[in-house]
């Protein structure tokens, strides 16, 4: 980062990245701890996942589409 990003650059990155985080590493250590392999669907975690990704791409059209319009700080 260049160190021009907005407060909903912030949120986006926060957001997208926390859920792909959240679905991949973060459930998939719980259910290992738990123990039990079917502990949360399958499904659950690759909705967060595609969420996550989902919120990403909607950032990277966002800020093609804006350009780079933001003053320096």
């Amino acid at each position: 980062m260049t160190g021009h990003t907005r407060s909903a650059d912030r949120i986006a990155m926060w957001l997208g990245g926390g859920l792909v985080l959240l679905g991949t590493a973060g459930l998939g250590l719980a259910g290992t701890f738990v123990g039990e392999r079917a502990w949360l669907s399958v499904d659950v975690r690759g909705t967060l996942v595609v969420l996550g990704l989902a919120v990403l791409a909607c950032y990277a059209v966002y800020r093609a589409v804006a350009g780079d319009f933001v003053s320096p700080r």
